[in-house]
């Protein structure tokens, strides 16, 4: 993949200081110290919904900080963004997109309107026409279909694909659309907002060939931990318990012994601490117990009155006070150690339903046409218990064929069925589960069929907030929804589970999670991924290959 034409060659570096962002009553991020230098590979990680998206759009000047500085420099640079759910369209053809994404579409508007006006011969018309095409010449506009059918060729686009409705695309294919957009911007600076979601191996390789090439600084949000291993050069850790940033020089690798590292230590240091509290603390209690047993004998008149032994067994409960008095002061000068901060994890157990069918679906010769896009003939019997992957590259129709086992698509030809007895859990690519402008809490006590407040505490056990659960699903991060369409899944019992690019969108907990679940789970597995590693902890038994 080529590097980008035209970015500057001066060293270009974004620091951040002191940010803070409020949005709707809820502070994102707070007091954000952060400095990207010329070249740099930044991954940031952490938790859905702690404020990585909202960092990126604060880096890219698309959001202002509700306190801090965000400083360019040079000045003048400029800062592209790639967002993570590039927007679908009937009309817009991919092309459109990219000249709307870039700014060529406006400048090219600006200039046929600059044009149009010199007829009229008015003061400044010269001036506004030399401008715009100044700045068509700077985006690069007249040479844009030449650029984009260039860049369309390094990220393995089909060029035909790019004057298709954006609508009728593959989520690799769009995500590849989106990714030619923000090369042929020729920005300095860019940020990429999780750009492998729905791109397939090649399209992986090319993308991590073009961070490796690009001359600016790229700040990169990704939960791909096999992508993550291949690009970052440096880590900034986002968590929603304490304010700032932590930063970590070094690759991926040794980001994760850290972490580990610090976290067993972390656990050391707490379970020292404990242990010390408690010996003090039954120590200091044994002294106070043996000086009122002391004190009690002593105040007991022994048979033979002996004052000496009195004496003796009252300063010895003296002596026992003063014991307990010195452990307890140890106890109050011992340094308190918090107990280390434990994430929210996603602890998923997928029940299987009663098996049923031998033969979860069948499929002879099914074909499926649309428009430009053939799928097929595929002949295929999956069968209970299968762990199978199909795979293959964007845009050769792996959640077409989804939609087809599920009985949401019927075939051109061909017959497909089911087995009568296979009960499917999905998670789809779109997560759309629920309706967009609908409350999530209702449609969920709907779907799995409990009240609300089984529902609500179902929902808290994924890590949904009570915040979340008024408000339309539209709203919600693809994080948050992912996890209302799991805690679905668990709530209605399957034998077949179906997961189309399940790992998008997902946090890292929450996918390792995800992957113990599925490991455990004896029913049918179908399973569309790019997520090298994610499949690799499936222990798929076979793999259907489209091509």
């Amino acid at each position: 993949m080529a590097a980008q034409d035209r970015v500057s060659q001066d060293p270009v570096s974004l620091s951040l200081k002191g940010v803070t962002v409020d949005r709707g009553g809820h502070r994102v991020l707070t007091n954000v110290d952060l400095t990207v230098g010329h070249q740099a590979r930044m991954a940031v990680v952490g938790a859905n919904g702690v404020g990585k998206s909202t960092l990126l759009a604060v880096m890219a000047g698309l959001l202002s900080p509700t306190e801090g500085d965000v400083v360019l420099q040079p000045p003048g640079r400029t800062v592209g963004l790639l967002d993570q759910d590039p927007q679908r369209s009937t009309i817009d053809t991919a092309r459109d997109l990219i000249a709307h994404r870039t700014g060529i579409a406006t400048a090219q508007s600006e200039l046929e309107s600059a044009s149009a006006a010199l007829a009229t011969g008015n003061p400044g018309v010269d001036d506004r026409y030399s401008a715009a095409l100044a700045r068509m010449q700077q985006l690069g506009g007249f040479d844009l279909e030449v650029t984009v059918e260039r860049l369309a060729a390094d990220v393995g686009l089909p060029v035909d694909v790019l004057d298709r409705p954006t609508a009728t695309l593959s989520g690799g294919q769009l995500t590849r659309v989106a990714l030619i957009a923000t090369m042929a911007s020729r920005f300095d600076m860019v940020l990429l907002d999780e750009p492998t979601n729905n791109l397939d191996g090649d399209g992986l390789e090319r993308l991590e060939r073009w961070m490796s090439d690009f001359p600016g600084p790229i700040v990169f949000v990704s939960h791909d931990r096999r992508f993550l291993e291949a690009t970052a050069r440096s880590v900034v850790l986002l968590e929603d318990h304490r304010d700032g940033v932590e930063v970590f020089n070094g690759g991926w690798a040794d980001y994760e012994q850290r972490v580990a590292t610090a976290r067993r230590q972390a656990e050391q240091r707490f379970n020292d601490y404990t242990a010390e509290r408690g010996r003090l603390q039954q120590a200091a209690q044994r002294k106070r117990e043996w000086a009122d047993r002391g004190t009690s004998r002593a105040k007991k008149r022994p048979a033979d009155n002996d004052r000496n032994r009195r004496s003796y067994e009252l300063n010895s409960a003296a002596n026992q006070v003063g014991a307990a008095k010195k452990m307890s002061d140890r106890l109050n000068r011992l340094e308190k150690v918090d107990k280390p901060w434990q994430p929210w994890e996603l602890r998923l157990s997928i029940e299987e339903s009663d098996r049923g069918s031998s033969e979860v679906a069948v499929l002879n010769q099914v074909v499926v046409e649309r428009g430009q896009f053939r799928l097929g003939p595929v002949s295929e019997v999956i069968t209970a218990g299968e762990r199978l992957c199909i795979d293959g590259p964007n845009g050769s129709g792996k959640t077409t064929l989804v939609d087809v086992i599920l009985g949401r698509l019927a075939p051109t030809s061909g017959t497909a069925a089911s087995g009568p007895s296979v009960r499917f859990g999905v998670i789809g690519q779109a997560r759309r589960r629920f309706t967009a402008d609908g409350a999530l809490l209702g449609q969920f006590a709907e779907a799995s069929g409990l009240d609300e407040p089984e529902a609500r505490s179902l929902l808290a056990k994924f890590g949904v907030d009570a915040e979340a659960l008024t408000r339309a699903v539209e709203t919600l991060s693809p994080g948050q929804r992912t996890r209302a369409e799991l805690a679905l899944f668990q709530a209605t019992g399957v034998n077949t589970i179906v997961l189309d690019e399940p790992t998008n969108h997902l946090d890292m907990p929450a996918i390792e999670q995800l992957e113990q679940a599925l490991s455990s789970f004896s029913g049918t597995l179908i399973v569309v991924t790019h997520d090298r590693r994610f499949r690799e902890a499936l222990a798929v038994t076979r793999t259907l290959k489209l091509s």
